[in-house]
């Protein structure tokens, strides 16, 4: 009887921290099949200078280069045509190789999404999802073959 007592006086607890710890295994266990954008473009980044690429600019001209694709959709006050393709399309074709790629995805980081109302309710999104939301299928179509001519495997 004393048994009893006891398992009932725990039996929140217990449930608690059993949830907790099945939540923050099947976390770890997510994390491992979907590595995070940073783990993966580290790897490509690897792999990348495996094959012999290197950087073709300088760090900072990649956050110019992130800070103009932002632009083509912030300095644009179209509400049918949000994000200008032709300055996306005019980045991309400076990109050389691979790591160039990788290296603007990573000066661009999490930005507000392209969205042009309420777009401050909308989480911010990185350079790959920014491009899907903001540019038109044919517009993306437009950027990987842009990328594709150049021999550049990375597509969005």
């Amino acid at each position: 009887m004393k048994t009893t007592g006891t398992l009932k006086k725990y039996k929140v607890p217990l449930i608690i921290t059993g949830v907790a710890l099945a939540g923050y295994l099947g976390y770890k266990y997510y994390r491992k099949k979907h590595p995070t954008d940073e783990s993966s473009l580290s790897a490509d980044e690897k792999a990348a200078k495996a094959k012999g690429q290197a950087l073709s600019y300088t760090l900072t001209s990649y956050q110019g280069l992130a800070n103009t694709i932002f632009d083509a959709w912030y300095q644009r006050y179209n509400p049918f045509n949000a994000v200008d393709e032709k300055i996306v399309l005019s980045v991309m074709n400076k990109m050389k190789n691979d790591l160039d790629v990788l290296q603007l995805i990573r000066a661009f980081g999490k930005r507000r999404s392209p969205v042009n109302f309420l777009s401050l309710l909308v989480p911010d999104v990185t350079l790959s999802e920014w491009l899907s939301i903001g540019l038109e299928t044919a517009e993306l179509k437009a950027v990987n073959d842009v990328l594709a001519k150049k021999g550049i495997s990375f597509q969005f």
